[in-house]
């Protein structure tokens, strides 16, 4: 008798298959509009993203019903205003999407075109003054990527810390479009000493940790009212390092048409006996800095994420099932003879 186990355990290489050709197929085509969005001047390009984001708008049902919603919880806007500010951030990550397209084919020559430096920046030259590096975080706002761009260019060392996706041609792709702007990925599956590494060299770590990731290391903090999961690794890397922990933006000005590279003093890290309440308040002082940037440049950070998924349960039940797969996947030892 075929059971419905069976059943499934018979289907799954056939859907394994399946979604592996359907990730090839969109990653293949995703290739080719980033090619040919790549071929148009810049001014082009950027309206072209904008336009696409708007109609993205409107047939992402889901994404822009979760962002809305997520606009009123945080911010407590009205349903009208809520939809607007939802707009305008498809339209801005539709124009991020076609810079960094135009970007592979100009390389790091058309940053200075995209980016302002505010005075603040001399604020990094201070810090490293110190020669113990800097952890450069930011929020996926404005275009982040450029941040790194921006400093490499000007001949500062360091790398970016991102996560690595279980799609190894998109991590290559990726990869390859950073290189092209001037700095390298360091993913966090790598040793923790390939970050303290380029700290040690008096570099700059640029890390990103304002997002939901159930796999990494993190705490709850509050996060515009609610509990949220939180990577610790730039205040346990900070500590470890004795480096100082920068918040750095780049918001679009649209009336200038160009992005603001602003940089806030280092984070003031609490230092007591107990080191693991000390991670809950400096993640949570750093966490209020990037509260505040958002709150004011709302439309420009991707409210579709899901910020608040994980909960304290939530988390449990992930962790066991990771060590159920652990139990699964170890081998069996043969039982020892006589």
């Amino acid at each position: 008798m075929t059971t419905k186990h069976s059943k499934k355990a018979r289907k799954s290489p056939i859907r394994k298959r399946l979604r592996r050709v359907r990730r090839h197929a969109g990653f293949a085509l995703g290739r080719s509009a980033v090619r040919w969005i790549g071929k148009l001047e810049m001014a082009r390009a950027q309206k072209l993203g904008e336009s696409v984001g708007a109609l993205a708008y409107r047939v992402r049902g889901t994404d822009r019903r979760r962002a809305v919603r997520h606009l009123q919880d945080a911010l407590g806007l009205g349903a009208r205003a809520s939809e607007t500010t939802a707009k305008r951030m498809f339209r801005h990550f539709g124009r991020v999407a076609a810079e960094m397209a135009v970007l592979r084919r100009l390389g790091s020559d058309a940053v200075d075109a995209l980016v302002e430096p505010d005075s603040s920046v001399s604020i990094i030259d201070d810090v490293l003054a110190r020669e113990r590096g800097a952890i450069i975080i930011t929020p996926h706002l404005g275009h982040f990527e450029l941040i790194a761009a921006w400093f490499a260019r000007r001949g500062y060392k360091g790398k970016v810390v991102g996560a690595r996706v279980a799609f190894d041609p998109y991590n290559a792709f990726l990869d390859e479009g950073r290189r092209n702007l001037g700095f390298e990925t360091i993913f966090t599956d790598e040793s923790p000493r390939e970050i303290l590494k380029v700290l040690r060299g008096n570099g700059l770590v640029g890390m990103l940790p304002d997002q939901d990731i159930d796999k990494m290391e993190g705490v709850f903090v509050p996060f515009f009212g609610r509990p949220a999961y939180t990577p610790k690794g730039p205040v346990v890397l900070a500590q470890a390092a004795r480096a100082a922990l920068v918040p750095v933006f780049i918001p679009w000005i649209e009336e200038r048409r160009h992005y603001r590279l602003i940089v806030k003093p280092p984070v003031e890290l609490a230092a007591t006996d107990d080191r693991e309440r000390d991670v809950v308040e400096n993640t949570h002082r750093w966490s209020r800095v990037f509260e505040s940037f958002i709150a004011a440049h709302a439309d420009q950070w991707p409210w579709i994420h899901r910020r608040w998924r994980t909960t304290p349960e939530r988390l449990e039940r992930v962790r066991l099932k990771r060590e159920k797969k652990l139990d699964e996947d170890r081998p069996v030892r043969s039982p020892a003879r006589d």
